[in-house]
């Protein structure tokens, strides 16, 4: 089962990441910036630069607990962001659950239908190996 939670993990981060991307250029359902945030940051992308923190998600996701048919995941990478000045986790954790004068954006979401279908799929041909020995 470790195995299974294990690939479980990279698919999840997988699909995170790309939808991350996605929504980091304004092609999700974030919300869209301000007026006065895009004339002070010179640019209408949610996350100008987002190489960092983008970086340190693709290393700092992690199933934290799982039980019955529920995973949890949580940010977990605790390296500095040398421009906020803060851990990734918690940069992470300020956009994904909207802190001070951010509004949320979700990045930790449940897969959609595609990635659960492939959980899925793997979970099971990792069981139907086991079983055979």
């Amino acid at each position: 089962m470790r195995e299974v939670l294990k690939s479980w993990e990279r698919l999840y981060v997988s699909f995170t990441l790309k939808r991350f991307d996605k929504f980091s250029r304004g092609g999700g359902d974030w919300p869209k910036l301000k007026a006065a945030t895009i004339r002070r940051k010179g640019s209408s992308a949610i996350l100008v630069d987002k190489r960092y923190l983008r970086l340190g998600l693709a290393s700092g996701i992690k199933s934290t607990s799982h039980s019955g048919s529920r995973i949890v995941f949580a940010f977990t990478n605790k390296s500095m962001h040398p421009e906020a000045k803060m851990s990734i986790a918690e940069l992470a954790t300020i956009h994904n659950d909207g802190e001070g004068n951010n509004p949320q954006r979700r990045i930790l979401v449940v897969p959609d239908q595609q990635t659960v279908k492939r959980l899925l799929a793997m979970a099971g041909r990792r069981l139907a190996g086991y079983l055979r020995g």
